[in-house]
């Protein structure tokens, strides 16, 4: 995952940090509706990009199972 924050500083200007983890490239295949609609709300939604889209989403339905798991336990 990674993060971009920025603040304005008096001294420095504009500073950006960027926080970066290791990542992997991960191929999956989607029906062209299926990466239509993803490009749709990933536009709609303010995305930079259908892959932040997809991470954001992915880490969203991690979640969603992992507190689903525990409600069951």
């Amino acid at each position: 995952m990674y993060r971009l924050t920025s603040e304005f500083s008096k001294n420095r200007g504009k500073v950006f940090e960027v926080e970066i983890s290791a990542t992997k490239v991960v191929s999956v295949k989607l029906d062209i509706s299926t990466i239509k609609m993803i490009d749709d709300l990933a536009k709609k939604h303010g995305f930079p990009s259908m892959s932040d889209f997809i991470r954001a989403a992915i880490e969203h339905f991690i979640s969603y199972l992992s507190s689903s798991a525990r409600k069951s336990e």
